[in-house]
């Protein structure tokens, strides 16, 4: 009997783990997994067609939250790359602030920068992501590797400017 309300009690508390404290389900997980397909019609507001491009295709896309110190020392990290980012790189800016977060993009050297229609806790088309930085590559719109540091999506990076190496090349 008491092994049995100790497994109910234990079942409990880790359903209240699972879910917010007021019984809603959990935030999604931090970075789009991989095999995520980017779908920018689930957002409200339009995209520009640059990024529209981009996305659907392959890049690096890096979502950047100005005054985030994680995300300087992402930045960093991408400027310290001996031959510079390989595949298209696309640094996305939450529209806060669009003067200072334009001002902020533009200071990621070989990016094309854009500040998002929405706040990034509102991005249906990324699963609403809520920790950052978050930075992935994608080809051909789905996301191939995801996490916080350029460590997490280097071997990925490498990899699709290979394949876009590749299908330039004359056969």
């Amino acid at each position: 009997m008491l092994v049995a309300i100790d497994l109910l009690l234990t079942v409990g508390i880790l359903r209240r783990l699972r879910e917010g404290a007021d019984g809603t389900p959990a935030r999604p997980v931090a970075t789009p997994p991989r095999g995520h397909r980017i779908e920018l019609g689930l957002d409200r507001q339009p995209w520009p067609a640059e990024a529209e491009r981009m996305l659907s295709g392959t890049a690096l896309v890096a979502m950047v939250v100005l005054g985030c110190s994680t995300c300087e020392r992402l930045h960093r990290a991408i400027d310290e790359l001996d031959y510079g980012v390989p595949i298209p790189f696309l640094v996305l800016g939450e529209p806060d602030d669009p003067e200072s977060t334009t001002a902020y993009l533009a200071t990621w050297q070989d990016a094309t920068a854009v500040v998002a229609p929405h706040p990034f806790d509102e991005l249906d088309s990324f699963g609403r992501p809520d920790t950052y930085p978050v930075i992935m590559v994608i080809e051909n719109g789905r996301v191939t590797a995801s996490g916080h540091r350029l460590h997490d999506v280097t071997a990925a990076m490498y990899m699709a400017a290979d394949r876009l190496d590749a299908a330039s090349r004359p056969h």
